[in-house]
């Protein structure tokens, strides 16, 4: 990120508005996603639709316990269902998203987004580095 120079720096007023919103999407954050294990198998599973413990864990390179720890955790938040049977009579586990577990993590993407929009506040107009480069070559 280039820092605006000081003719565009943002007035006074609009950085107290654009902390202001920070702060408020701050507190929006769901802390049962924002963990990163449990970001990451949110992520998977609404991409996915549905994943086997067996996918989850390696592609979180997590161990057991610690992907059970986090799965439970989202079940009891209500964020995914489980789904558990004997295949050729060896258990087999697979999640997916509910609902409620959806409107969470699209929640959480808007929270996301709205910090990065709230940074962009403090910082240059896109191109500001490269026409100061220019400005500086050509004197």
């Amino acid at each position: 990120m280039v820092l605006a120079e000081p003719e565009n720096l943002p007035s006074e007023d609009e950085r107290e508005d654009a902390t202001s919103r920070l702060i408020t999407t701050l507190e929006t954050i769901d802390e049962t996603i924002h963990q990163k294990v449990r970001l990451g198998i949110m992520s998977a599973l609404v991409a996915r639709g549905e994943c086997d413990f067996r996918f989850l864990k390696d592609t979180l390179s997590v161990t057991d316990g610690n992907l059970s720890i986090h799965l439970a955790r989202l079940e009891e938040a209500g964020y995914i269902s489980v789904h558990k049977e004997f295949v050729k009579r060896k258990p087999h586990t697979t999640y997916a998203p509910t609902e409620k577990g959806k409107q969470a993590f699209t929640a959480y993407l808007a929270a996301l987004e709205r910090i990065v929009q709230s940074a962009g506040a403090y910082s240059a107009p896109a191109g500001a580095a490269e026409r100061k480069s220019s400005r500086d070559a050509a004197t």
